[in-house]
């Protein structure tokens, strides 16, 4: 008897785990990529980004910016090589 409950319970489980794993989906569903600098970005993985603070637009695949030590100069490594920014010119927003 203790062997059917627990195959009964063992397949009331699995599918209940099985039922919880297909439901995953991006939080943005079908919308499309979009950045909105002045609220939600839907990332091409359909994940939301809300970032805080100053941005920088820079070309494609930016990665490792660094600040100088006085902060009037930011340094990164993106697609076309090294780029350098000045600070001021670096946060402001091109869409307006």
């Amino acid at each position: 008897m203790n062997r059917i409950a627990l195959l009964f319970l063992s397949i009331a489980i699995s599918e209940s785990a099985m039922a919880q794993s297909l439901s995953y989906r991006a939080p943005a569903g079908n919308d499309f990529a979009k950045v909105n600098p002045h609220g939600v970005t839907i990332l091409p993985n359909g994940r939301f980004l809300t970032p805080a603070g100053e941005r920088l637009y820079t070309g494609d695949d930016l990665w490792n910016v660094v600040p100088s030590p006085d902060g009037k100069w930011i340094v990164g490594f993106c697609d076309p090589g090294i780029v350098i920014y000045s600070s001021r010119d670096a946060i402001a927003d091109p869409h307006g």
